[in-house]
């Protein structure tokens, strides 16, 4: 869904949809990233109708987030990473963690879904670990 995977996380993955020139309008971007959570989550399915004693137990929570965002090479020369740092990154982090509270394995903040013109089922104002203000969580209907 033109994506960019920055890293991979453990048992995670960091992925962003870039917004501005040559990139996706916001819109887009937020849509692509809607769309490829989705088809995530449908080909785990697919994958347990096809073995699943092997993949039994096997779940994974996505969380969705949109927001500014400073990415690049960062650390010593000898070890740089390419990343991304800003409050967004922080916030989208707690808001996956958050799928397993609210029992979906997709959670976006509203600022997304309203982003893509979407209805999605409001979980509330929930306060994020390290952030200022509450963001409130919404999850899809289906």
């Amino acid at each position: 869904h033109d994506g960019e995977i920055l890293k991979f996380l453990g048992d995670g993955v960091l992925a962003i949809f870039p917004i501005g020139k040559d990139h996706y309008t916001a819109r887009e971007a937020c849509t692509a990233a809607i769309t490829a959570a989705r088809n995530a989550q449908q080909q785990l399915s697919q994958l347990r109708a096809t073995d699943s004693d092997a993949l039994h137990g096997l779940e994974f929570g996505i969380g969705l987030h949109v927001g500014k965002l400073q990415f690049g090479n960062i650390g010593v020369p000898e070890r740089l990473q390419f990343t991304v740092v800003g409050p967004a990154a922080n916030e989208v982090s707690r808001i996956e963690d958050l799928t397993k509270t609210i029992g979906a394995p997709i959670a976006a903040s509203r600022a997304l879904i309203d982003e893509a013109g979407e209805s999605w089922h409001s979980h509330g104002l929930c306060e994020l670990a390290g952030t200022s203000q509450p963001v409130e969580i919404m999850s899809p209907h289906d």
